[in-house]
């Protein structure tokens, strides 16, 4: 009985974690009125490649060139409020991933191309989407194991 309980409680537990919260679906009937640009300033690598990511799906990518002479930059527009991912990636260097939130009253926001060649680097709080990835594959595999033992428990 206690660990029918137990095993109920974990699937509950698992569930909530992969299902997106109430504020994220609201999030997605918000007018596309922001823009985020993103500046290339800081000579890493010849070429660096910038995706925007929002609930972990890739909405756009762009590529940024070393100009010695200017800065490069792309803006992303049309964007509805919420939390979106940039990805950078350059020759010779690790991912380097920053976090943005932007707020329906945002018109504009910038952020600046990052680069760490010692390791791969996430600013901006929270887990990142492969954080959260091994985090649900952990919790759907110690739930198929409590499933398991649940199907072994009733057969005695």
């Amino acid at each position: 009985m206690l660990r029918s309980a137990v095993c109920c409680s974990l699937f509950a537990v698992t569930l909530a974690a992969v299902s997106p919260a109430p504020g994220l679906r609201a999030q997605e009937k918000e007018p596309k009125t922001s823009a985020l640009t993103v500046i290339y300033a800081n000579r890493y690598s010849p070429y660096v490649t910038v995706e925007l990511y929002r609930d972990g799906k890739l909405l756009r990518s762009s590529e940024l060139a070393d100009y010695s002479s200017s800065n490069d930059k792309v803006t992303f527009e049309n964007l509805a409020a919420g939390r979106y991912e940039v990805h950078f990636e350059g020759a010779g260097y690790k991912k380097f991933i920053k976090r943005v939130a932007l707020a329906a009253d945002d018109k504009t926001a910038k952020v600046h191309v990052e680069l760490d060649k010692a390791a791969e680097r996430v600013v901006g709080g929270g887990p990142s989407l492969a954080e959260l990835e091994k985090r649900i594959a952990e919790l759907e595999k110690a739930n198929a194991e409590l499933k398991a033992e649940v199907e072994r428990l009733k057969k005695k």
